[in-house]
């Protein structure tokens, strides 16, 4: 567990100062190329996530539970060529389309460019050192690709005649990101396959009479198990990366194969994860769009003030997400009991981290907005308020999500995710007709609530997660929060969070909603 919640410390640290170079470079290029070309770059990124998610088609989910569980079932150099080759036939499509439509799309050829970074995600091997949780790794890439995206603006993009260099830009940062990740794979010794070391294997058991093995031959066991350990720390040696990359440029040249039967067959295993990730895609993305069709683009951008604020939160979920997969997929295998165990523990602190955000936030939705984004933005504070809860719903989302792929449900997933999908097209289309923006925020988490009820039903067959215990100091706790909230003089919002975060966890301790015990074992994972 100390594993796992220092990965979790280590993306959430590298994801922050990920969004802070993001941000930046956000900035640089709303003040130096003009509204018309920055709406052109932000397209741009969105048509290459969805060529992104389609490529992947759950490949990326498959390939961290298959490295996690150690299993045979698929090699590192098929998964790369699989997507490597999804990622080909999704960029030839987006360029047809491009091409088709040039006459219509004034920054067509600036789409393509930076479209064509699709083969370069199909590089990253982000998933094979998140399935070994080794999250350092991962952040570390994170943040030379947006470093290397913002130097590059900053040294290149002086006006809107530059524009082309935000696509040369996206491809250099994200080459960055590939080749570290490959360099580290091929100088660290990895392999293709993830059968155990010998010396890990479980010892023959002696059947008939003693069931020890005479002298001589433990000292002979013992003489071979060392010689299997100095085998094992030769890379300590000073040739020792020379002796990896050897090794691996090998291993590269020889694991890396792909026939069109391998092809069809792990597309076949991955489809039911990418059907579900797509969808689940979508669906975070459609209200805003929903909300700029069937109403105006004015009532979007109030949706879409609201939903942003949350979407920093959300960095959050895909922090937990990234980090419980593996975590999950290696407990499933090694020890089920112990994966309930830990499921149950991590919705308890989400509920703990949740539920006063919910409500705190819910009451200074008003005096946030304003304090991010001005006044005009007021009307937001509605979407604001409602939205919140999608955070949390999407939060215990990813704790079920975890233990169904873990446990190999994958096709269950595909399934609920589809229920889901037409859950939230129908409830998003009606309530916005129905309501207005405000309908687009309730849409969001009554569809998502209700994803999650069925998430539920479809784990606890197999895995057991205990709902939070102690729920009545939790409850006395936000109830505290909120009161002093209510009745606090007029102070800053900072300062008013502030105090309300600290009168929830004085409340929260003594309630009895969580002990100094729990704050002990929550510090011991860290350090």
């Amino acid at each position: 567990m100390k594993q796992t919640s220092r990965n979790i410390l280590s993306l959430f640290t590298s994801d922050v100062v990920r969004r802070v170079l993001g941000f930046f470079s956000l900035a640089y290029l709303a003040r130096t190329i003009g509204m018309e070309e920055f709406g052109a770059v932000a397209i741009s990124w969105t048509v290459l996530s969805y060529a992104s998610v389609l490529s992947s088609a759950g490949l990326h989910v498959m390939g961290v539970r298959t490295v996690a569980q150690k299993s045979q079932e698929f090699g590192v150099g098929e998964m790369v060529l699989t997507r490597f080759v999804n990622a080909l036939a999704v960029l030839f499509v987006t360029a047809c389309i491009i091409v088709v439509a040039l006459p219509l799309v004034r920054f067509g050829w600036l789409i393509l460019l930076t479209s064509c970074s699709v083969v370069l995600h199909a590089l990253f091997l982000e998933w094979y050192f998140q399935g070994r949780e080794e999250m350092m790794v991962i952040g570390a890439g994170r943040i030379a690709s947006a470093l290397v995206y913002l130097l590059i603006l900053l040294l290149w993009v002086k006006s809107s005649a530059d524009i082309m260099v935000t696509g040369i830009a996206a491809l250099v940062g994200d080459a960055s990101l590939a080749a570290l990740l490959w360099w580290k794979y091929i100088a660290g010794g990895s392999r293709t396959s993830f059968t155990p070391l010998e010396a890990e294997r479980p010892a023959p058991i002696h059947r008939g009479g003693d069931a020890r093995p005479s002298q001589p031959k433990r000292l002979l066991r013992r003489s071979r198990q060392c010689s299997l350990v100095l085998a094992n720390i030769k890379f300590n040696a000073p040739l020792a990366p020379l002796d990896n990359l050897s090794n691996g440029v090998n291993e590269l040249l020889t694991g890396f194969t792909l026939s069109a039967r391998r092809w069809k067959a792990i597309l076949q295993s991955s489809l039911p994860l990418g059907i579900g990730g797509i969808i689940a895609f979508v669906s975070t993305n459609f209200p805003i769009m929903a909300v700029g069709l069937i109403l105006s683009t004015k009532e979007a951008g109030v949706f879409s003030a609201g939903f942003r604020l949350v979407s920093f939160l959300l960095m959050i979920d895909r922090v937990l997400g990234s980090v419980l997969l593996p975590a999950s997929s290696r407990l499933q295998s090694a020890n089920p009991a112990v994966l309930s165990e830990t499921l149950s523990r991590t919705l308890r602190w989400m509920f703990i981290a949740g539920l006063p955000l919910c409500v705190g936030g819910g009451m200074l939705a008003e005096e946030i907005l304003v304090f991010v984004f001005g006044p005009a933005y007021l009307a937001s504070a509605a979407v604001f308020q409602i939205v919140l809860w999608y955070f949390l719903a999407t939060m215990i989302h990813t704790v079920f999500v975890s233990a169904m792929i873990a446990t190999g449900r994958e096709k269950e997933f595909a399934h609920i995710m589809v229920i889901s999908g037409l859950i939230y097209g129908f409830t998003i289309i009606g309530l916005i007709l129905a309501v207005g923006v405000v309908g687009g925020a309730m849409a969001l988490v009554l569809s998502e609530a209700a994803t999650v009820w069925m998430m539920h039903r479809a784990v606890r067959s197999t895995v057991v997660i205990h709902l939070p215990k102690h729920t009545l100091g939790l409850l006395m706790a936000v109830g505290a929060m909120a009161a002093v909230l209510f009745f606090a003089p007029p102070l800053h919002v900072m300062a008013k969070i502030a105090l309300g975060g600290l009168i929830f966890l004085i409340t929260l301790v003594v309630s009895k909603g969580i002990s100094l015990g729990d704050l002990r074992e929550l510090r011991s994972q860290f350090v």
